[in-house]
């Protein structure tokens, strides 16, 4: 009887979780004092939200931590795309890391990416075959799916990247959208798809104790890190639509590529929102401002894990909403409305909640300086009545 016998659905699943997650836990310690005696660190600079040295590789242990279970229980169930997932997240981890290290070119970093997609398309055959009907199309031809698939390669990737601006808020919304993910290759029992979106939230959940650290057990998942897990995100965004098409009816997720963009919502909205506003401006777009909802966020009064709280809860109650709605109510509606919730989303936190934070800081404050006040005229009459004593 061969292992996988021995191992239910739901126990591999657990148990990729659980093995990256101790992988991750035990193995980045080791990175932050190996960055540390390197100089593998990211000095702060202007748009920085540090204000001193942090070793930027906790994208090494992210990237240990889900491919050994991958390897593991992806390979006992004989996936098809393992050997070629394998491949292209190892380009992708070379890259990253060479730039974490030593800052590449981003034509550099571009061509990688690029490659990497190339293999996943091509080689594996990971990529969008059917638009849904949206605007009557159904199947594409290979050429189309190939540049559209390699399209969102690449900009997911990226898109994920350009998230990792404050502590927790990249992790986070990679653990949101496995979830997203998850919550149906599980529905489906689809194994490899549970172990990668299982393993990554496992290997995630572990950084963020370390990146959410402060002093010297603090680590940022770097370039190495945030490219990892968009690109993993970007193949199973394309096999979660995929499935829409292969399944039975009855298991179809209507309006698939809809519910998809919201599981990804704030990386791919923050990024158009972005890019606009810099081509707006007179600026490239791909020059490094403050401009992200992060960024705003914390100009605003906000803390990073309070920001990021607010960012990935957003995510889970959007995820949510039009998952209920799916079936209900047509694709260009249910596209209308999730446009709509990200738009509100980007008004509310700098009105009515920040108010809210705003007075609860001010209170706060207020109770510490009485606080202060207080102990300074106590201390001294407790040391006379000690005297007396």
């Amino acid at each position: 009887m061969q292992i996988k016998e021995l191992l239910s659905f739901e126990v591999q699943v657990f148990l990729a979780f659980l093995i990256a997650f101790l992988i991750s836990f035990f193995m980045i310690p080791r990175i932050i004092v190996l960055a540390r005696d390197k100089q593998f660190l990211s000095t702060p600079v202007n748009r920085s939200s540090h204000v001193k040295p942090v070793p930027t590789l906790g994208g090494v242990g992210i990237y240990v931590a889900f491919m050994v279970p991958m390897l593991i229980f992806a390979g006992m169930n004989e996936s098809k795309i393992l050997p070629f997932l394998t491949l292209s997240c190892l380009i992708i981890f070379i890259i990253g890391l060479r730039d974490d290290i030593y800052v590449l070119p981003p034509k550099t970093k571009l061509m990688g990416q690029i490659t990497a997609g190339l293999i996943m398309i091509v080689l594996a055959n990971v990529r969008i075959t059917n638009l849904h009907g949206i605007m009557s199309i159904g199947e594409i031809p290979y050429i189309a799916s190939l540049f559209l698939s390699l399209f969102i390669y690449v900009a997911i990737t990226n898109a994920l990247n350009l998230m990792d601006g404050i502590d927790g808020l990249a992790a986070s919304i990679g653990i949101v959208a496995c979830l997203g993910f998850g919550a149906y290759f599980i529905h489906l029992h689809k194994i490899n798809g549970s172990v990668a979106c299982s393993s990554l939230i496992g290997a995630l959940s572990a950084f963020l104790i370390y990146n959410f650290a402060k002093g010297d057990r603090k680590i940022f998942m770097g370039d190495t890190g945030s490219l990892i897990v968009g690109f993993i995100l970007a193949t199973y965004a394309i096999r979660f639509n995929e499935f829409s098409i292969t399944e039975p009816q009855h298991l179809v997720i209507k309006s698939s590529p809809v519910v998809s963009i919201a599981i990804l919502a704030m990386p791919i909205f923050d990024t158009i929102r972005v890019f606009t506003l810099r081509i707006l401006r007179g600026r490239s777009p791909f020059k490094a401002d403050k401009t992200h909802v992060h960024h705003e966020l914390i100009a605003n009064g906000y803390s990073h894990h309070q920001a990021t709280l607010l960012i990935a809860s957003f995510s889970i109650l959007l995820i949510l909403l039009i998952y209920t709605l799916q079936a209900k109510v047509g694709f260009y509606t249910l596209l209308t409305i999730l446009i709509g919730c990200v738009a509100l989303f980007y008004i509310v936190p700098f009105t009515f909640i920040y108010r809210q934070i705003d007075l609860v800081n001010r209170t706060k404050n207020y109770f510490k300086r009485h606080i202060k006040k207080t102990t300074k005229i106590l201390t001294p009459l407790s040391k006379k009545w000690n005297k007396k004593d």
